[in-house]
């Protein structure tokens, strides 16, 4: 027997059978939240990626000078950039350089640096090269509205939010490219919901992320369609997957690891000949990166000098700490990852805004992890996805490359951040942030067979529409509290 559709009901039926209609809604009106409440430079790394913006929108590479005797990387920029930060600063607490600390934020500091003339005669050196490796195409969306609105003299608050919004949209457009391209089964709505996920949101207008990660989550969704509908790596697929792949090693060389899924798929030619037009498709994306580095001497510079003096970082001692034996990284890698101290990377994948100090309540967090866990595990009783969990299990290797490339992907992450921020010696990693493993959550969603689990449809349509609208709206709540109420 049936039950009587009532309106909500008919609302969840409604976004179950319109994914991409409701990750966009969802997206714009979250995403424009998160972009209006979050007071300026206070998402993480934000003011140095602007200055990179604003660098690459004056077609500057940047050129070298010593600093508190260390030797930094960048350009002459307008001081109007410095004097917005000092004006929407947070002052924090000594000793934490970084993270405010629950300081409130008035919007009349907004407003008093709309006041703040752009004046481009006026200069100071920035410290440009303190986002490592990121090298400049990858910067152009934002470096472009930047040009447009520095033309019309615009205040440096006006640009800043503008680049946010840019953020946003490219963030949306390449996600809802990605959702049209899936086939329109549960597996899309898996993965919008997934998407929906604050962190990703919250991330959505951070300069090179939006960028980054779309082009993460289309890569992936083009490999999964050859997966599922068998098809074989023809030339033009492999050069589109190349590009995208170049993409995303341009902005993070680590990145380089998602293009082992390339061997999950078949080729037309022989076992040998196909191992090495894969392994071509890998290794070019890498190879340019290399070549422009070397040709650029862009490697981006050593990080925030404040950055080092706090944490006492050594990237040069901890690399001859570790090339004579490798080894020495497992120990730290394992503390990391088992003990306590690294329970903050894992609340961080599902919400943890403004500098580092505005976390989810771990009940909310747990919602986000369960919801993840259902988008990849869970599948209901329709033929469809039926069809598309059995094409996988006849290819289990898909799964393997998946987690293979997951734990690689991971492996990179935390020895990035333990020859780069961690002091030398150190027995645990530091500076490893949950958002830098984002990409794993697609990852999983879309490579592991959602067959071992099934549920009714009803309940699965109101859990994955309902759960990402619950942690969005908390979310919402958690950062106006945070930055407008002080809450400790």
């Amino acid at each position: 027997m049936k039950l009587p559709v009532r309106p909500f009901a008919r609302i969840v039926r409604w976004l179950a059978s319109s994914p991409i209609k409701f990750f966009v809604v969802t997206s714009l009106v979250f995403g424009f939240a998160f972009i209006i409440l979050v007071p300026p430079f206070q998402i993480p790394d934000e003011f140095t990626h602007f200055t990179r913006s604003y660098e690459v929108s004056e077609l500057k590479t940047g050129h070298g000078q010593y600093q508190k005797k260390l030797y930094v990387k960048g350009s002459e920029l307008p001081k109007s950039i410095l004097l917005t930060y000092n004006k929407t600063w947070l002052h924090h607490k000594q000793g934490t350089p970084d993270v405010p600390q629950a300081q409130k934020y008035s919007w009349n500091q907004t407003s008093a640096s709309l006041n703040i003339p752009l004046n481009k005669s006026i200069v100071s050196f920035y410290n440009t090269g303190a986002v490592p490796a990121y090298v400049p195409p990858v910067y152009v969306p934002q470096a472009i509205i930047i040009k447009v609105l520095s033309l019309m003299n615009a205040p440096v608050i006006v640009m800043l939010y503008a680049t946010r919004l840019v953020g946003l949209l490219i963030w949306i457009s390449l996600a809802v490219l990605a959702l049209r391209v899936m086939p329109p089964t549960k597996r899309r709505l898996a993965l919008a919901s997934v998407l929906l996920l604050p962190m990703f949101i919250a991330q959505a207008s951070v300069s090179t992320d939006p960028l980054l990660t779309g082009t993460t989550v289309l890569y992936l969704v083009f490999i999964t369609n050859m997966l599922i509908n068998k098809e074989v790596l023809t030339k033009k697929k492999l050069i589109l997957l190349t590009v995208l792949l170049l993409i995303m090693v341009m902005a993070k060389p680590v990145y380089i690891a998602f293009g082992i899924l390339l061997f999950a798929t078949r080729t037309r030619q022989s076992a040998l000949k196909g191992f090495i037009i894969k392994t071509l498709g890998i290794a070019t994306p890498f190879i340019l990166y290399c070549l422009w580095s070397a040709l650029t001497k862009d490697h981006g510079g050593p990080l925030y000098i404040d950055a080092i003096a706090s944490s006492h970082a050594d990237p040069s001692m901890q690399v001859g700490y570790l090339v004579p034996n490798i080894f020495n990284f497992f120990e730290p890698f394992v503390n990391t990852l088992l003990l306590g101290w690294g329970d903050g990377i894992y609340v961080s994948v599902i919400g943890d805004f403004g500098k580092l100090d505005t976390p989810l309540p771990l009940f909310f967090i747990a919602l986000g992890y369960t919801l993840t866990l259902i988008a990849v595990f869970v599948g209901v009783d329709e033929k469809e996805d039926e069809r598309d969990a059995r094409a996988f299990c006849a290819r289990k290797s898909s799964i393997l490359f998946a987690l293979l490339t997951s734990l690689i992907f991971i492996v990179g992450v935390y020895l990035a951040m333990y020859v780069y921020s961690t002091p030398p010696h150190e027995r645990v990693v530091t500076g490893v942030q949950g958002r830098y493993l984002l990409p794993l959550l697609p990852l999983l969603t879309l490579f592991v067979a959602k067959s071992w689990v099934t549920m009714r449809e009803t309940a699965y349509d109101l859990i994955m529409t309902s759960l990402p609208l619950i942690l969005l709206v908390v979310s919402t709540i958690v950062i106006f509290l945070r930055f407008y109420v002080l809450y400790p």
